[in-house]
């Protein structure tokens, strides 16, 4: 498996455990909108999931 699916894996096995787990979800393009997703994610030690149309 990637990184990325054993970290969502993870998230699975925490909620099934009984744990609230969960990740965020951002959808936009706009620049500061990302920058400030990815800050954010970095300060909490947190996944960040963007989605862009």
């Amino acid at each position: 498996m990637s990184q990325a699916t054993d970290r969502l894996a993870a998230i699975a096995k925490r909620r099934t455990a009984g744990e609230r787990a969960g990740i965020a979800s951002i959808c936009s393009a706009h620049p500061l909108v990302i920058e400030a997703a990815l800050r954010h994610g970095k300060a909490r030690g947190a996944d960040v999931l963007i989605e862009a149309t």
